[in-house]
Formats: C-alpha cells, structure tokens, sequence
C-alpha cells in the first residue's frame, strides 16, 4: 500500500502552473542515488483532494525522504484553490516524531520563489477503522526568518477523511 501511496502523490505533484513537476532522474538513478546515501530512514508522504468542502482548497501533496547520510529529498505541492495560485516546494528538512512528521523547504518559481514553507502531519494508521490521518495547512515562514522543520512548531492540523498520510 505505501508503494500505492508513493506513486499517487509522485504522479500528483505539480507546480503553481499546473504543469507537472518533471522527476530528477529516471528512477534507476533515483534508487542509486538512495543507495549511495546510505538508503531512506524516514519517509514522509501524504496527498489528496480538497481539505474541507469542495472548491475551499486545492490538492495537496507531500513526498519527503530522509537518508541514513541525514540529507533529505521530496516536494511538497499545495494548489491552494479559489483561482489562488499554489506553491511548490522542494523540501530540505524533515523531523519525524512517532508518527508525526515536520517538512520544510524552498519555494521554487511564481510569486514565492526562494522563501520558506512548513508543514506538519500525523498518520493515525492505515486501517478504515483508525482516527482520521492530520494535516497543517502549508505555512509561509515571515519574510527573513529562519525557521525550519527542525524547530517542530506545533501547527494547527485537520483531519484526512480523504488521502492518506504515511510517516515511515
């Protein structure tokens, strides 16, 4: 199932532009390159349509990777919604706490271009009968700060009913 997952919230990334956001490298060179680092000891994904109502907020989608070296990969994409553009961020932190996981990164292209952006979720389990799965909204760090993952700022989260969140 954490293969499904992957996949999904892979093929959902995409930029502000709503063009799909192309992979580094074809994905042998992307498992060499895991290799090379030693191999994941923490993943972090997590994806799906709108958090409440319909048309209140756009897609979402989180993919993050720590390696056993301490470097970290992933993107994490958020189309807003109402007409409001997006963001896409390419994540260079993440702190995982038992099943909760912290992200942030850099913005990359449109109106956000090189500012920082933060996240929190928190995977309840994987099974229908588990609580629902939580999810921050994606927050922009004030213009100069240095705020990162590391820091673990507890961010108001709200459940998953739709799209799964896994902290491996």
């Amino acid at each position: 199932m954490n293969r499904i997952v992957s996949s999904l919230a892979v093929l959902a990334l995409v930029t502000a532009s709503g063009t799909p956001v192309e992979p580094a490298s074809n994905a042998v060179s992307f498992r060499a390159d895991a290799a090379a680092k030693g191999g994941p000891v923490h993943r972090v994904t997590g994806g799906g349509s709108d958090f409440f109502a319909p048309g209140f907020d756009a897609n979402w989608s989180l993919v993050a990777m720590q390696f056993a070296d301490g470097s970290v990969q992933g993107h994490l994409t958020d189309a807003f919604g109402h007409g409001n553009g997006g963001v896409h961020v390419v994540i260079n932190c993440l702190e995982v706490e038992g099943n909760q996981a912290w992200v942030s990164g850099i913005a990359k292209g449109g109106i956000y271009d090189g500012r920082t952006w933060l996240a929190q979720v928190q995977d309840n389990g994987r099974s229908a009968n588990d609580p629902a799965d939580l999810i921050s909204f994606s927050l922009l760090a004030l213009e100069g700060s240095t705020v990162d993952c590391h820091a673990r700022v507890p961010m108001e989260q709200f459940e998953r009913q739709k799209g799964q969140v896994t902290v491996d």
